[in-house]
């Protein structure tokens, strides 16, 4: 945990009363405004909650009210790229996105239940390491993937991938969604 203000820094998760260490090769992270911070485990292929006041790790699991614990959510081969949606309604949870080596995945995270999907395990899309959520009426309607260094735009509704190939939409490292204009940064000279 780095502090804006004063720049010090100090231990978040695991701490020393936290208990167990879950994360074996963290990559890509989302915070819930709830305060609750996930992280996508590239090695055990999994997503983990560290509760934010404690550091507690979890693992997320696919859960039904009706049939119980499914075990971890099915996030793909070595997850990368992390996002949360915007908008939720009534008791209703953040969604999750994560791209991973074998396409995009999508948590759903009612109040009753927290299932995976696939979303697209379209060739374009595969080995991405960084993922944003662009919303419209607050319902999520593309996703905005960096895969092999470049900008991909999955239209969640019809499942159709969009590569951007020119020249400014390669070598990307990293994708943000701000006010629906998708923000990327790319290497320079390369």
């Amino acid at each position: 945990l780095v502090d804006p203000d004063t720049g010090s820094v100090t231990p978040f998760s695991p701490r020393a009363t936290s208990g167990a260490n879950l994360l074996f090769a963290p990559a890509g992270i989302a915070i819930d405004p709830d305060g609750a911070v996930f992280v996508a485990d590239s090695f055990a292929d999994r997503i983990v909650r560290i509760d934010p006041t404690t550091g507690a790790q979890s693992v997320v699991h696919d859960f039904s009210a009706q049939f119980g614990d499914f075990g971890p959510s099915d996030v793909g081969t070595a997850p990368q790229g992390l996002d949360l949606e915007e908008t939720v309604t009534g008791l209703d949870r953040r969604d999750l996105f994560v791209a991973s080596g074998d396409g995009l995945y999508r948590v759903s995270r009612a109040s009753s239940s927290t299932f995976t999907s696939l979303l697209s395990a379209d060739a374009v899309v595969q080995q991405g390491t960084d993922v944003a959520v662009r919303e419209f009426g607050g319902d999520p309607s593309s996703l905005w993937v960096v895969a092999g260094g470049v900008l991909v735009q999955l239209d969640i509704g019809s499942g159709t991938a969009l590569q951007w190939t020119g020249l400014d939409a390669r070598n990307v490292y990293g994708v943000e969604v701000v006010d629906s204009t998708v923000l990327f940064t790319r290497a320079v000279g390369c």
